[in-house]
């Protein structure tokens, strides 16, 4: 019984205290489901020194979010390329192992070559894909549209 209370105690997700929302990219609003939290809240975001001042109406908590420098919007748009760079690879070591099986069910006879086309086709089109974004949202960060 005790194991089995405490495996139950392990399932539960916690309780959220909050709500948090973006009315803004400058801004997170932060709204307590009990208002006996705010100030514990505000208290805790004080002390955890990371540079933002909450501003309390009562009832919920803004923060102001600085706008990014030139040298932290670069930062952010060579990370973007990192990881446009990984998914590639993943998308491209997927076609190769997809192709893999593909070839087996071919010489098979199960499907026919129709199928390694579309694969590549879809591969193709998701990688397009991830260039495109990155373009565009490099472009945005850099040039100040974040």
């Amino acid at each position: 019984r005790i194991r089995a209370a405490r495996a139950a105690a392990f399932r539960t997700a916690p309780r959220p205290k909050v709500i948090i929302n973006v009315p803004e990219a400058t801004q997170l609003l932060i709204k307590p489901f009990s208002p006996q939290d705010m100030k514990a809240i505000e208290k805790a975001i004080n002390d955890s020194k990371i540079g933002l001042t909450p501003h309390s109406d009562g009832k919920q908590l803004r923060l102001m979010l600085p706008p990014l420098s030139q040298e932290r919007r670069l930062q952010l748009a060579g990370q973007c390329k990192g990881f446009a760079e990984e998914a590639k690879i993943r998308i491209r070591n997927a076609r190769r192992d997809a192709n893999k099986v593909i070839e087996a069910l071919v010489a098979g006879g199960a499907v026919g070559l129709d199928e390694r086309h579309f694969n590549f086709r879809m591969s193709g089109n998701y990688w397009l894909l991830i260039r495109t974004r990155t373009i565009v949202w490099q472009h945005e960060v850099v040039d100040h549209h974040f």
